[in-house]
């Protein structure tokens, strides 16, 4: 009995190892295994599944501090380059942390944005606003805000793609200034695909019946007492 057992076990471990194996194949990039034994070739696995590699991500995070800042037009205040290998989507976010410019008589009003190669993925100023108070009391330090903002944008081709997160001080009289800590922009490209069309089942024939008609259900006989 033993003996069985520990064959058994042998047997499976052998299986186990086998189907790892086989997984690791399977799993493979591009002309793989899987492709051939599904019966896809690289033009339409591409289309109906995403293959390694097609997949990725860029960013850059900036902790040193902008002190004074008081550009009245939207200026970069930090950026990263994606190299997107086709068309597809990049899933963009940006983020920043800032707060008032005593040195400036009254707050401010830090507007940003993202954009993509120069291009401005929002196109209203007041759509991305951090209202930053003066405080006038020495003894409590002036209120940090944080804000954030995400954008999508297709690529039309492959490339180098360069994802900036904008600033500016909103127009005054005269114009405040800020001081910008930790801000950060970051993107995710996925390419163009298809889902997989859905597999109709196989219609049924009904089943002829021996008389040459449909069959039908028979209705059950109540039995009748003598």
């Amino acid at each position: 009995m033993k003996d069985k057992l520990s064959k058994g076990g042998r047997r499976g471990g052998v299986l186990l190892i086998a189907g790892a194996m086989l997984g690791a194949f399977i799993a493979g990039p591009g002309n793989s295994i899987a492709q051939k034994v599904m019966g896809f070739t690289a033009t339409t696995a591409d289309k109906r599944y995403v293959k390694r590699g097609e997949t990725l991500a860029a960013g850059k995070t900036d902790e040193t501090k902008v002190a004074k800042f008081n550009s009245t037009t939207f200026a970069p205040i930090v950026q990263a380059k994606v190299n997107a290998p086709g068309v597809g989507f990049l899933y963009i976010t940006g983020n920043l942390s800032a707060e008032d410019d005593t040195t400036t008589a009254g707050g401010s009003r830090l507007q940003y944005r993202l954009a993509v190669n120069d291009t401005p993925l929002s196109t209203t100023p007041e759509s991305f606003e951090l209202y930053l108070p003066e405080d006038t009391a020495a003894a409590v330090p002036n209120p940090r805000e944080n804000g954030s903002v995400t954008g999508v944008i297709k690529t039309t081709a492959k490339g180098e793609y360069k994802i900036v997160l904008q600033a500016q001080e909103a127009a005054g009289t005269p114009p405040g200034s800020s001081t910008i800590f930790g801000r950060g922009v970051s993107a995710i490209f996925v390419p163009k695909g298809k889902l997989p069309k859905p597999i109709k089942a196989p219609k049924t024939k009904k089943k002829p019946s021996t008389d040459g008609g449909d069959t039908k259900p028979t209705t059950p006989t109540t039995p009748t007492t003598p």
